[in-house]
């Protein structure tokens, strides 16, 4: 197990995790136990230092981020997989869902 960081997506998601989730981990961006957003608005921001400040990102890319949840009846967990494709630092789609199936906006 190695590290990652902490997305929070505000953003509509196709398929929401059971829960209501939506903290995320990912390990696309730089694994330092860094807090990002996904706005409502579509930017991948990043909090900056103890203030709670964030800094827009300028993302270009794709990014995986994923969690899990208990399933219905305590019958193990579910897992919940998302891709999100920003083209210069604006967010195009997100896709995925339970068990990361396709699909989405």
């Amino acid at each position: 197990m190695g590290m990652f960081d902490d997305i929070q997506c505000d953003h509509y998601l196709p398929e929401e995790p059971t829960d209501g989730r939506r903290d995320f981990q990912s390990k696309d961006l730089d694994c330092l136990l860094d807090n990002y957003l996904i706005t409502k608005g579509g930017r991948l921001v990043k909090r900056i230092g103890k203030s709670g400040a964030f800094v827009d990102t300028e993302y270009h890319g794709v990014l995986n981020f994923y969690t899990h949840t208990n399933a219905p009846g305590g019958r193990g967990f579910e897992w919940w997989e998302y891709n999100a494709t920003f083209t210069d630092g604006r967010l195009v789609k997100i896709t995925g869902g339970k068990d990361g199936k396709k699909g989405g906006t």
